[in-house]
């Protein structure tokens, strides 16, 4: 929390330093406005905005433009550059730009052509206000509060120094020249609680945006790991003559943590496998992607299938975190002998539809042993073997199938449909029947979200 309010304070900052920029270019627009009026009013009748001494206060303005454009040329910079200026600069600028009306009527005040204490009155002092009004734009209320009390102290000042020039407290008594100087420290005031609002709107259209752009980066990074993942599930079919083999996934969000895979081993067999990391998303992801490589290295490896199955979860006992498993069915075809060795790691059920004398019969196993990563010396003892006859179909399937649930009374698609829709239709190619049980899933849910990842492999000896 400490890290995210940083966050939202340093682009808070810099969007008051570039709120600064438009600031100044606002500044320079009205003492450029002001230098004009004053040379036009010099020209046409002999009077300027500011009083009667031209060029005093003519000097004044063009340093005070001079100055409010190198600070907007130093600002800029920095915000190309995405650097926060030192924190000093601000009372520093605000001290400056208020010492340009300040210097304006101290022209005045001593000049003899002209009555001092008028200096207290004329236009020029309706600056301070201008002044302090911009101060909203620079976000900070300590900036306006600071722009108030600094006005109305300059201008208390001035009369002051005004009545010690001319030895007198002003035809207008001290009432009506003080007074100005407080308004213009409630006039900071005010700004300071119209800067407070504003602020505090900058700062949450700043963290909606920051979120966005996090759920921005997050889809982003989504979709790369969507690709990625699809990349690890087996491109095409394997290639085995007399059997029809495919396989299907669909997580519920854009990355999951199910798997299928086939791997050919020794002696021309071939290994599907079907796993299921706990959870979906990303970390299951990951997971499924270990799980994978470590299948991949073990299987060829080892002639035995208990073998294999004991050094792989041996292996992400070492990776699986605390309250994460993986469910793990493997199917080892001998496709000359249509022999199938499966083993079963807590995943269940493992469905054989046969069709001996035309009649449709299923055989079915559970898990054998441990989920894979709870116990590292797990024996998953002997596989269980089936011969797969000409028409015979073996499906692996995740629960997400059959946990799936709909809304309108909560009632899940449960594993006895599961049999009833594999005994109608395991005729099918494998590739059909896996699409035809993902449609029979999602008319079952009626609308309801899908809350699981999707996995089936089918492996099914073709009729000859």
């Amino acid at each position: 929390m400490i890290l995210r309010k940083t966050v939202i304070l340093d682009s808070l900052d810099f969007a008051a330093q570039e709120s600064e920029e438009r600031r100044l270019r606002l500044l320079i627009l009205v003492l450029v406005t002001l230098l004009v009026t004053s040379i036009v009013r010099r020209v046409t009748a002999d009077q300027v905005l500011i009083g009667s001494v031209f060029w005093e206060t003519l000097a004044v303005l063009l340093v005070g433009i001079a100055g409010a454009a190198g600070l907007a040329v130093v600002t800029r910079r920095a915000n190309k550059a995405h650097r926060l200026l030192p924190k000093w600069l601000g009372p520093v600028t605000v001290l400056f730009e208020l010492l340009i009306p300040t210097g304006a009527m101290i022209a005045q005040i001593i000049s003899p052509r002209l009555d001092g204490y008028s200096a207290l009155g004329a236009p020029v002092v309706l600056t301070f206000g201008i002044l302090i009004l911009l101060s909203v734009l620079r976000l900070r209320v300590s900036m306006c509060l600071l722009a108030g009390f600094l006005g109305g102290l300059l201008h208390l000042g001035a009369y002051v120094f005004s009545a010690t020039w001319h030895d007198g407290p002003g035809p207008l008594g001290v009432d009506f020249y003080v007074s100005y100087s407080v308004i213009l420290m409630l006039t900071g005031a005010a700004a300071a609680l119209v800067t407070r609002e504003v602020r505090g709107y900058v700062r949450r259209a700043l963290m909606e945006a920051e979120t966005e752009a996090k759920l921005e980066s997050l889809r982003h990074d989504l979709d790369i790991a969507k690709k990625i993942q699809e990349g690890l599930f087996p491109k095409t079919p394997p290639e085995t003559p007399g059997y029809d083999i495919a396989g299907w996934s669909k997580p519920a969000d854009q990355t999951g943590g199910d798997y299928y895979d086939w791997i050919a081993l020794p002696n021309g067999r071939l290994a599907v496998m079907l796993g299921d990391v706990t959870g979906h998303g990303i970390g299951p992801a990951l997971l499924m992607a270990i799980c994978r490589a470590y299948t991949r290295a073990t299987f060829p490896s080892q002639m035995e299938l208990q073998e294999a199955m004991r050094r792989l979860n041996a292996l992400l006992s070492e990776d699986v975190g605390e309250g994460r498993f993986i469910t793990f069915a493997v199917a080892v075809l001998d496709p000359a002998s249509g022999e199938v060795e499966v083993l079963s790691a807590g995943h269940g059920p493992i469905l054989l539809r046969r069709t001996p004398g035309g009649a449709c019969t299923l055989a079915e196993t559970e898990g054998t042993g441990l989920p894979l990563g709870i116990m590292p010396e797990e024996d998953y003892g002997v596989p269980l073997r089936w011969k797969l006859e000409p028409g015979d179909t073996l499906l692996l399937v995740t629960d997400g199938f059959f946990e799936q649930g709909r809304d309108s009374d909560s009632e899940q698609y449960g594993v006895e449909r599961l049999r009833e829709l594999l005994k109608a239709h395991g005729h099918l190619d494998a590739t059909a029947f896996i699409q035809l049980l993902h449609r029979e899933v999602v008319s079952f849910a009626a609308g309801a979200k899908q809350n699981d990842d999707m996995t089936a492999a089918v492996i099914r000896r073709r009729v000859n």
